[in-house]
């Protein structure tokens, strides 16, 4: 990327990125992402995608987005590529397709995208379009989890109450369900504090 294209990136990755531009901001930054990928730029093929799939300085187009994205995922982009797999799973901006949203999610695995990696540790926990492996969905979550995503953290907590893929510990399930509860897990947070609470014996509350 030369001095002028990559000044150019740096503008419209600010509007992209902010809260508080205005439309004209918006479109200008849309412009922008457009010129950029037809010079092969991945990461502007994947702001482009992120202008369609949201109606950012342009009309929604999910079919557009599915197309830039597709552009960034074969350049190896790994957010794209998960975004692909989403799109794929769901229908959305293009056929469903459940052994291509596989395929792409195993490749944003690979590029260590941490909701992909939580995303194929469930597929294999389940069995969904996997054969069932719970060492491997441990493995996953383990990734994600430590790089802070709270969905992970709960089922890695679960992984080691259920011995799923891992030796049962009570200290490591603990461990890693009071993280995603403090990450904001809604359902971690319930445990924690239903588990907080003291047993009280029958004759006590007499």
């Amino acid at each position: 990327m030369n001095a002028e294209d990559y000044r150019k990136f740096v503008r419209a990755y600010r509007v992209t990125d902010s809260d508080c531009s205005t439309p004209s901001d918006r479109k200008e930054a849309f412009q922008i992402w457009r010129v950029l990928a037809t010079k092969g730029y991945t990461r502007s093929s994947f702001y482009l995608g992120v202008c369609f799939d949201n109606g950012l300085g342009t009309r929604k187009d999910r079919k557009k987005a599915f197309a830039a994205y597709l552009s960034a995922a074969q350049g190896g982009h790994s957010v794209a590529q998960y975004n692909l797999y989403q799109m794929y799973q769901r229908g959305v901006g293009t056929e469903k397709n459940l052994r291509k949203a596989l395929r792409w999610l195993h490749e944003a695995a690979k590029g260590r995208d941490i909701e992909a990696m939580r995303d194929l540790g469930y597929c294999y926990h389940e069995g969904l379009g996997v054969k069932t492996n719970h060492a491997k969905a441990a493995t996953l979550y383990r990734l994600a989890a430590k790089a802070g995503d709270s969905k992970a953290q709960w089922n890695l907590a679960l992984s080691y109450r259920d011995a799923h893929g891992v030796s049962r510990s009570s200290r490591w399930s603990t461990y890693w369900m009071e993280k995603a509860a403090i990450n904001g897990n809604a359902r971690a947070q319930e445990y924690v504090a239903r588990e907080a609470q003291p047993i009280i014996p029958p004759d006590a509350a007499r």
